[in-house]
């Protein structure tokens, strides 16, 4: 059964929740069926454990609930998985990202950082050329358009506190959009 890891979209949470306010968050929650919101344990707290596994369903449950209206979707993607991703590489874990982490490196480790997340799929990076990696997902079973939307800003961030510049990613492909998998291509300055 696909399930996701509370840390692949609780900082995600506690972003929206320091963003738009705590009676919003928890308005937006409360538009939950009861039964999902006692899977995702959301009774006493208004986010998810960084280490528990939860059903994909219930976490699409969750994004879509608070995901917005599409004219909030951009900025709550763009903002929120930024922040989010500062939150989870922020202290020690930034430092290391800093002076430790290429670009080769964070594709060697993709898989099990990946596996870290999601109990299904796989993730392929790729660094083609100098200033040019790519990203394959395959078999992602509990994929949500959101989700993955917020994988590229993520990306970005990740590969901007590198210390690359002129970070830019696309995506060619998307299961939402038909295709059999979902591919980012990241490029930066050489």
């Amino acid at each position: 059964m696909p399930c996701i890891r509370g840390a692949a979209i609780s900082g995600f949470i506690r972003w929206y929740e320091q963003h738009y306010g705590a009676a919003r968050l928890v308005t937006e929650l409360g538009r939950l069926p009861g039964h999902t919101r006692e899977r995702l344990d959301l009774i006493a707290s208004n986010t998810l454990f960084d280490s528990k596994w939860y059903l994909a369903a219930d976490v699409h449950a969750l994004v879509d609930t608070i995901g917005g209206d599409f004219r909030e979707r951009r900025e709550i993607v763009d903002l929120g998985a930024r922040e989010a991703a500062r939150y989870t590489l922020s202290g020690v874990n930034r430092t290391l990202l800093r002076l430790f982490v290429t670009p080769a490196l964070y594709a060697r480790l993709g898989p099990r950082m990946w596996e870290k997340y999601y109990n299904h799929g796989s993730i392929e990076h790729t660094v083609e050329k100098a200033g040019r990696l790519t990203t394959r997902i395959r078999g992602w079973h509990a994929h949500h358009p959101l989700i993955c939307d917020i994988c590229m800003p993520t990306a970005v961030y990740i590969f901007q506190t590198m210390g690359l510049s002129d970070v830019r990613i696309e995506r060619p492909a998307c299961v939402a959009r038909g295709n059999s998998e979902c591919v980012y291509v990241l490029r930066w300055k050489i």
